[in-house]
């Protein structure tokens, strides 16, 4: 098990060469075994009980502990177990002879009683082992943060109320209360702790306060780290967030880890924001939320970036999940705070490091977010942000007045400049072509129907094109000047848009999704619904639209997204705005045809299945005439060998003659053939052949049976040679074609001529793919590009009863 030297040959500081091993005194030792600056060569037997072995080195270095109180450990101060002893053995690596985790975690617990003068508290007093010492704080906490992770020592810490000690500790401030790499070790101490199910009973809303205010105000990377991590995991931790799991993160209704959540530390955070330096004069979950964000910018640490980013994905996971109600109060300070923008800066150095997956979830996140505001009603009468919102739209349009006021805009005129005297109306709205037929201009103002389909998204991305926009009164302007029935709808142009990239980024299925890939544009989702807008209202222009043709118009656009935002982890704004402003309005309808193989089971869909059917067989007599044609035109052979055995040939090959003329006759019923020594300047008519082959008398065309006369290659059988088959047996005509075009039309030309479907070259398959596809594309442009919708199935409904009906017009 384990061969130790004799006592009599050991001595503090040697290591010995002799062993007592009962009956093998010469074993070779396979670790070191260290202990209080002395060390013992031994021979460790790898199954052998750990508890055993520990037993064993105690007695052989005669200590005065206990040796349950004892482990081993390896020089990094990894815990010998029953589980990697075998590798620690294999590996001859040095160990130790140390404190049991249970041991250390007493001696921690009895020093946070007697740094916090509690001697008596917490339970029994805490009785140490032989020759364990009470540490100084700032060691026990560091002995603290370095075992924590150990299930032995995490146990005994909390059944001892090591937890509530440490959040003493925590809670103090002024003088008495940590700072620096001391209260880095006890944040790591609680970050090991929220490992487990028990003790976050003592995590108390002061220590919550406290852990805030830490990670809002220091800069210290090593407090922050844990602070992070801490909050996260409160973040998370509510009954509906952890109603299901497996091991440590299980938690069941009624425990303790089920009583915090969103709700209870974004209420701390806003209750101590004020307590955090903050010179932007922000709300106080702002100043708490500020530094977070903008620790994003700092990619030397890639660690805490990547906790950083967590935490707010934590926090936008835990408001949706909860159904929170400040869950708007949360978009509305990441969104203030520009988060977007500091994670669209991480895409380009975040592949394959920490941060990308974080990036994936915050993308999720951010798709949530544009369903929740597309789910979100526009209510003026109740919400000042919609209400500033609509107006600012109604200032920029000048939708006062068909003439917009009179006035010409100016190339970048001011807010100011939009100041207008009438109030919002439904002929105003109707102006930018935002419009609801049911409503009589009479009607009270009810603004909220105007964005139903996409509720607030939809006017957060039309505000931000017209005040983004260079001159969007002079763009009203200028469909207001065209006959009403080739006026674009900017409004309900805008809002197809909205549903275009809505379905792109598939985000009404967000909640069940996640993010693969980067999508720097979604994360600017406004900006990239006004670059699709202008795409719009200038293929509108282009291609000199009606009112009627706006689904035709809507699905062009759509086909364009997708094909330009297939890859857009690969492109920048610039190449964005190149596809959607720079592209002509003929090649993007040309680029649909693309389109259609990628639309979602279109090309599966019975219909279209029977349409291609229908095509297939077209492109086959296409194809067939073709093949009978050139045969009758006549071609030019080499004169062949048979070389496959089996075949009796019914006119040997002359090798003083190596060239064939063969034609089909006018009737299509025969075949003329002569051979020739040289080829004549016109090819022969069909009446000039002196040999003839009735189609009736041919059984099958058999390929690649001989080589050609005078072939470098004469046992060689050539890839374009073919027999004309009287039987099985016989040969009627001996050929090699030139080339392997020739060869198809040829060998498919006479199973055409015998009915046999379909062709056998694979020259001839190809153009029939291409042919059949072609026409399928240009069929379906013909039907989805005008808006025509291909059902799934097609049904039939009864038949009428008596022929007592008429047709409506």
């Amino acid at each position: 098990m384990v061969h130790t030297p004799s006592p009599s040959k050991r001595s503090q500081n040697s290591v010995s060469p002799s062993f007592q091993s009962g009956k093998n005194e010469n074993a070779v030792p396979t670790n070191l075994i260290t202990y209080k600056g002395r060390r013992i060569p031994a021979r460790i037997d790898p199954d052998a009980s750990i508890l055993r072995v520990v037993e064993i080195m105690a007695k052989s270095f005669g200590a005065p502990e206990h040796h349950i109180t004892l482990a081993l450990r390896d020089e990094n101060d990894n815990l010998v177990t029953q589980t990697n002893i075998g590798a620690k053995v294999s590996s001859k690596e040095t160990l130790k002879l140390v404190a049991a985790p249970v041991t250390e975690a007493l001696a921690v617990v009895a020093s946070l009683h007697a740094a916090n003068d509690k001697p008596g508290e917490a339970g029994d007093p805490i009785v140490l082992p032989n020759n364990a010492e009470v540490l100084p704080p700032k060691l026990a906490l560091f002995n603290l943060q370095k075992y924590i992770k150990e299930d032995d020592f995490a146990v005994e810490f909390m059944l001892k109320g090591g937890v509530k000690l440490l959040v003493d500790m925590l809670e103090k401030e002024g003088t008495g209360a940590l700072t620096g790499n001391s209260l880095a070790y006890a944040l790591q101490g609680i970050r090991g702790v929220m490992d487990y199910d028990n003790g976050w009973g003592d995590l108390s809303d002061a220590f919550i306060d406290r852990v805030i205010v830490v990670l809002a105000s220091s800069s210290a990377p090593n407090v922050v780290r844990p602070a992070t991590v801490i909050v996260r995991k409160l973040m998370v931790a509510s009954p509906k967030a952890h109603s299901s799991g497996k091991g440590k993160s299980k938690a069941r209704e009624g425990d303790s880890v089920n009583q915090y959540g969103f709700d209870r530390v974004f209420t701390r955070i806003v209750d101590v924001g004020h307590m955090v330096p903050d010179d932007h004069g922000g709300s106080p979950a702002e100043a708490v939320f500020r530094p977070i964000v903008k620790r994003l910018e700092g990619t030397r640490d890639l660690e805490l970036v990547a906790q950083s980013l967590a935490l707010i994905n934590a926090a936008l996971r835990s408001a949706q999940q909860e159904g929170s109600k400040r869950y708007s109060d949360l978009i509305t300070v990441i969104e203030a705070l520009g988060t977007r923008k500091y994670v669209a800066r991480l895409i380009p150095s975040s592949q394959n490091n920490p941060v990308e997956t974080r990036i994936f979830d915050f993308q999720t996140r951010y798709a949530n977010v544009l369903r929740y505001h597309s789910l979100r009603p526009v209510k003026p009468q109740n919400n000042p942000t919609h209400e500033r919102y609509l107006d600012d739209v109604w200032q920029t349009g000048r939708l006062d007045s068909e003439d917009g006021g009179g006035h010409r805009a100016s190339p970048r005129p001011s807010m100011q400049d939009y100041q207008s005297s009438g109030q919002r109306t439904w002929d105003g709205w109707r102006r930018m072509g935002l419009s609801i037929d049911y409503v009589e201009a009479s009607d009270p103002l009810n603004e909220t129907e105007l964005f139903r389909s996409i509720g607030e998204l939809g006017l957060e991305c039309l505000h931000y094109y017209a005040v983004h926009e260079d001159n969007f009164h002079s763009v009203v302007l200028e469909q207001l000047a065209r006959p009403a029935d080739r006026r674009c709808p900017i409004g309900k142009a805008s809002a197809e848009c909205v549903k275009v990239l809505y379905d792109h980024y598939k985000i009404s299925q967000s909640a069940q999704r996640g993010a693969s890939h980067f999508q720097p544009f979604m994360l600017n989702f406004p900006r990239l619904h006004s670059l699709v807008l202008k795409f719009f209202l200038r293929m509108w222009q282009d291609s000199e639209s009606r009112l009627d043709d706006f689904e035709r118009l809507s699905y062009l656009v759509r086909s364009q997204v997708r094909q330009t935002l297939a890859d857009e982890h690969s492109k920048t704004w610039l190449d964005l705005e190149h596809d959607f402003l720079g592209a002509d309005y003929r090649n993007i309808r040309e680029g649909q045809m693309e389109m259609i193989d990628k639309e979602d089971g279109l090309l599966e869909r019975p219909a279209v299945a029977a349409l291609r059917a229908k095509v297939g067989h077209e492109a086959y007599e296409v194809m067939a005439e073709q093949r009978v044609i050139c045969m009758q035109q006549g071609g030019w052979f080499n004169t062949a060998h048979v070389l496959k055995s089996g075949i009796d040939v019914t006119t040997r090959a002359n090798p003083t003659r190596p060239h064939r003329f063969v034609r089909l006759s006018p009737n299509r019923r025969q075949l003329g053939w002569s051979e020739y020594t040289v080829r004549p300047k016109e090819k022969p008519a069909f009446e000039q052949l002196r040999e003839k082959i009735d189609l009736a008398n041919i059984s099958e065309v058999r390929v690649q049976t001989g080589c050609a006369v005078g072939s470098r290659s004469p046992d060689t059988v050539s890839k374009n040679s073919f027999s004309i088959m009287a039987s099985p047996e016989l040969s009627l005509l001996d050929l090699d074609a030139i080339h392997a075009a020739q060869f198809a039309e040829w060998v498919d030309g006479l199973r055409v001529l015998k009915q046999e479907v379909p062709m056998s070259t694979q020259e001839s398959a190809n153009y029939m793919h291409i042919l059949t596809e072609l026409a399928l594309k240009v069929r379906l442009l013909d039907i989805t590009g005008d808006g025509i919708e291909i059902p799934q199935k097609v049904t039939f409904g009864t038949a009428p009863k008596s022929t007592d009906f008429w047709f409506a017009s």
